[in-house]
């Protein structure tokens, strides 16, 4: 597979995540990079998020014009993953693998108690 590819696929689906807004704050992401999973041009990130934290995978399955998502552990290992995922159900899907998979109230206490854990340190 040509650099050149995994790059440019790389750079697409950050500007996918990028659309979200602040939302992919919340995933603690960082530390991005151009690979290629299981023969595919892809993007992996670091997660640390409430349901995550581990590696995150977005590739491309170019037969099928979808992505999948796979969240790894420290071994690399798949834990969980989502496929067939269409471009504009991507960041839904990141996130309730990654962030929330609960009510949005359930959610929000998670998110006040985990402030004000944080801000009593």
């Amino acid at each position: 597979m040509e650099a050149a590819f995994i790059n440019y696929t790389a750079k697409n689906i950050m500007t996918i995540l990028n659309s979200a807004g602040p939302i992919r704050w919340s995933w603690g992401a960082k530390s991005y990079r151009a690979i290629v999973f299981k023969k595919m041009a892809a993007l992996q990130f670091s997660a640390s998020g409430f349901v995550h934290k581990g590696k995150v995978v977005v590739a491309l399955n170019e037969g099928d014009d979808l992505y999948e998502v796979y969240c790894l552990d420290k071994k690399n290992e798949v834990v969980n993953s989502q496929l067939e995922v269409y471009f504009d159900e991507l960041v839904s899907v990141i996130d309730r693998l990654v962030e929330k998979n609960c009510s949005e109230e359930d959610y929000r206490k998670k998110s006040q108690e985990f402030l004000k854990k944080t801000l009593s340190q």
